[in-house]
């Protein structure tokens, strides 16, 4: 038996769905793709673990797998997208870097805090787009610029939040009071 069959979500859009090349509407799609989180149900190639092998437990041997895979379904994704559309924007964005649940807090927020943020936009965007630093900015410039809107940055602010195995679960802090904690 497959594990997760329902994980590949990218696959059943393209299958699924007919992007129409003469289409005059704008249209939007929120695609909300789980690989790489857990559990780690894709091999490098793509394929589906099976439900034995499919990590109980989150380990980088897995995440890396599923993350591999995930880069080859998102190519396949933007080939898709600019063979019907070349000057569709796209973003695709990661919700949270690898967490090692295995401690009870984030040892590396680097690490949790660097997510994977891809985007295809037109050349003049492309430009602003490389004085943006997070994914805040840089959401607020997509929704603009290709419009002729001009929009100010603004400061981006983090949280860190826990989850059920932590100690701290339910709290959210700000970032840098977090790292100020961490600090003593």
């Amino acid at each position: 038996k497959k594990a997760h069959k329902n994980y590949d979500i990218i696959s059943k859009f393209i299958k699924l769905n007919k992007i129409e090349t003469k289409n005059s509407i704008p249209t939007f799609y929120l695609i909300h793709h789980w690989s790489p989180h857990w559990p780690y149900v894709f091999n490098t190639d793509c394929s589906l673990r099976f439900e034995n092998e499919a990590d109980n437990i989150v380990n980088y041997d897995g995440y890396q797998s599923a993350y591999k895979c995930a880069l080859k379904k998102i190519n396949k994704f933007l080939d898709y997208i600019n063979e019907r559309d070349a000057n569709a924007i796209v973003v695709i964005q990661g919700n949270h870097g690898m967490i090692d649940f295995k401690k009870n807090d984030y040892a590396d927020l680097e690490m949790t805090f660097s997510i994977f943020n891809a985007i295809k936009i037109n050349k003049t965007c492309q430009e602003k787009l490389k004085l943006v630093k997070g994914n805040i900015n840089s959401l607020r410039l997509i929704l603009s610029c290709p419009f002729g809107i001009k929009n100010k940055l603004i400061k981006e602010k983090n949280y860190v939040a826990f989850y059920e195995r932590q100690k701290d679960y339910g709290k959210i802090i700000p970032l840098e009071k977090y790292k100020k904690i961490k600090k003593k």
